[in-house]
């Protein structure tokens, strides 16, 4: 019966996932009028750049188009820019995401982040600027290429501009020396030399404030440029107004006066300076935070109407009318329905002779708690755990420097920062999960009714390699469908920033680092939900939801605590966004997991199958999405 309902499952949630991406793939293609492809370059360092292009079937030698160039925040890759990407390919754009080195499918930076952004590169983005305004791409108007990015997108955006500049101001130098060949004047071919150093066009940054280019905004020439900085930004304590509103600050000012030095208040959205010059300077301040910029339709609009203008193309479609949205939807069924075929994937694994001895025969009876009141007192004792195991990593992290705080450093132990957050949080978390399973089921195993089994931990070393084999082979499976998504629709499965993604080898390394911590947590979830919370009689999917919100609600309070004082003072309680984004973001994974590892238990009867299988999902999952912060290996 149980391999029937699981054959049922798998088969539905295989449509499922198969639809929604067939969708996403025409909402992200334009109703394939837009073509996707995958790029690699091998640059300075031996280094890998790949990024995602989308390209209007239109464009030709005969009819080239725009291009503008695109860099996500760090932690992230190239698909959180999907909105800039499908919204400006949609309008005749070509459009290239990149993935930052030390990002995605891009390999790592051979200096450190910090580095590699400043060093005029910009992570990447400047070497993509060069190998497309080098006319390789003949669909390509050179004459009309654009840079935008988000928060270290912008940061590294910043980079490119100062290093053309720097090398526009150079060349003025050099046209005023005296053995010049205007002398101390410049001539107009001289001038026309040093325009020539400014290769593009137009720049908009996103998530950072126009402070970044400080003391250069006077000598930047030849780049429109347009800045956006939610009045929710987390980062808006660095601000000089010590809140998100800039449209009276000295550095909001200072880049509009580079274009009109009357200017004493900003208009929002308004444009200064003449894009026919390259002097245009506009500053938007919408109603977002930094996390919620890149996929904001405001935002999107924004960026819409910037490239319109500056490269002066048709406004066919309003720049409201978007799709990308209902793209981010199908991504989301997808990613359900993935998680939906885990065990019905297990439960196929399991039927195989090498592993079937694995196989419970009959659903385990649980020793476990039965009364209500041990149950809720369960579930607040690990709200309890989380959120100060939060408080804890959350100081540390802040304070004592010792994951280098966010994506500008280089650690060389562990050297993914948002998984060094997590880690030491699920450790703390971990040990509170340890800590009361210990405790009560000592008393569990004194009552009269005890029918102690081990906690289901008895495992001899040959069933032991089996679990392991079998959470190997299981994930496999589940990365062969996320291979399969991304060769035949060139979509993964992902919502915001939670993303199942392909990945490149040079992860691996960093998987046996910090599956160990994960692993210690699962198997304590495990305990917890498969021994203490379940008394072998109790199945409602609603326990099971509440026992997931109970893991997750240290998370979820951290996110209300965090964004309910930003949203009614305009101010953060907690300076370091990544440590409160990096444990909250990880709520979904609570959530999700109590159902999981049950299911895991009731086809083994043992507490390793799910917690292996588990921790290792979720450590691909972390180490394949974020900032890798050391040299290339």
């Amino acid at each position: 019966m149980r391999e029937k309902k699981y054959k049922k499952q798998l088969c539905l949630a295989f449509m499922v996932m198969l639809i929604a991406h067939i969708f996403a793939a025409l909402l992200q293609s334009d109703f394939n009028r837009v073509r996707i492809r995958d790029m690699y370059l091998v640059t300075d360092g031996q280094q890998q750049l790949h990024a995602l292009a989308f390209i209007p079937k239109d464009a030709s030698k005969e009819n080239p188009a725009p291009c503008v160039i695109t860099a996500h925040g760090g932690f992230h890759s190239a698909e959180m820019q999907d909105a800039a990407c499908i919204e400006l390919s949609r309008r005749g754009f070509t459009v290239i995401a990149i993935d930052t080195y030390s990002h995605g499918m891009s390999s790592n930076a051979p200096v450190s982040v910090d580095n590699s952004i400043n060093e005029g590169n910009g992570m990447g983005i400047g070497d993509m600027a060069d190998y497309v305004l080098g006319g390789n791409m003949d669909f390509i108007d050179t004459d009309r290429v654009g840079i935008m990015g988000h928060s270290m997108g912008t940061l590294a955006c910043a980079a490119v501009i100062s290093n053309y500049t720097e090398e526009y101001q150079a060349a003025l130098k050099a046209a005023r020396a005296a053995d010049s060949e205007g002398g101390a004047d410049i001539t107009e071919k001289e001038q026309a030399t040093a325009n020539e150093k400014v290769k593009i066009k137009a720049a908009f940054c996103e998530g950072m404030s126009p402070a970044i280019l400080s003391g250069t905004w006077d000598k930047i020439h030849g780049i429109n440029i347009g800045f956006v900085f939610g009045i929710y930004e987390e980062l808006n304590l660095t601000n000089s107004t010590g809140s998100g509103n800039l449209l009276e600050s000295a550095e909001g000012l200072e880049m509009i006066h580079s274009a009109d030095p009357s200017v004493s208040v900003i208009e929002n959205g308004g444009y200064y300076g003449s894009a026919e010059e390259g002097t245009l300077r506009v500053f938007y301040q919408p109603n977002t935070t930094h996390l919620t910029d890149f996929i904001s339709p405001t935002v999107t609009a924004q960026c819409i109407s910037f490239f319109t203008d500056v490269f002066d193309m048709p406004a066919d479609i309003p720049a409201s009318n978007q799709l990308y949205l209902l793209k981010e939807v199908f991504n989301l069924i997808a990613l359900i329905a993935l998680f939906f075929m885990l065990l019905p994937l297990a439960d196929l694994v399991l039927c195989l002779p090498v592993f079937a001895p694995l196989r419970s025969a009959k659903a385990p009876v649980g020793s476990g708690e039965t009364d209500r009141k041990g149950f809720y007192l369960g579930l607040g004792a690990a709200a309890v755990f989380s959120f100060a195991g939060f408080l804890v990593t959350n100081w540390i992290d802040t304070n004592l420097l010792l994951f280098h705080v966010g994506p500008q450093s280089n650690a060389d132990v562990f050297p993914l920062n948002e998984c060094n957050i997590v880690m030491v949080w699920l450790l703390i978390f971990a040990a509170g999960n340890f800590a009361w399973f210990l405790s009560r089921r000592r008393r569990i195993k004194e009552a009269p009714e005890s029918q102690d089994d081990g906690a289901g931990l008895r495992m001899g070393t040959g069933d032991l390699i089996r679990t392991i084999g079998a959470a190997m082979a299981v994930t496999a499976l589940v990365y062969m469908l996320v291979w399969f998504s991304k060769w035949m629709f060139n979509v993964d499965f992902r919502f915001w920033k939670v993303a199942v993604k392909q990945f490149n080898n040079e992860k691996l390394i960093y998987f046996v680092q910090y599956f160990p911590v994960w692993f210690l947590f699962m198997l304590s979830a495990s305990l917890l939900t498969n021994n203490l919370w379940y008394d072998g009689q109790r199945r409602q999917w609603k326990e099971l939801l509440l026992m997931g919100l109970g893991l997750a609600s240290g998370g979820i309070l951290a996110w209300v605590i965090q964004y309910g004082k930003l949203f009614a003072t305009e101010t953060v309680l907690w300076s370091n966004m990544n440590g409160v984004a990096s444990v909250a973001l990880r709520n979904w994974i609570m959530i999700i997991s109590p159902a999981l590892l049950r299911g895991c238990y009731r086809l083994t009867g043992k507490n390793w199958f799910g917690p292996i299988l588990l921790a290792g999902l979720f450590t691909l999952i972390s180490v394949s999405t974020t900032t890798i912060q050391n040299f290339m290996i």
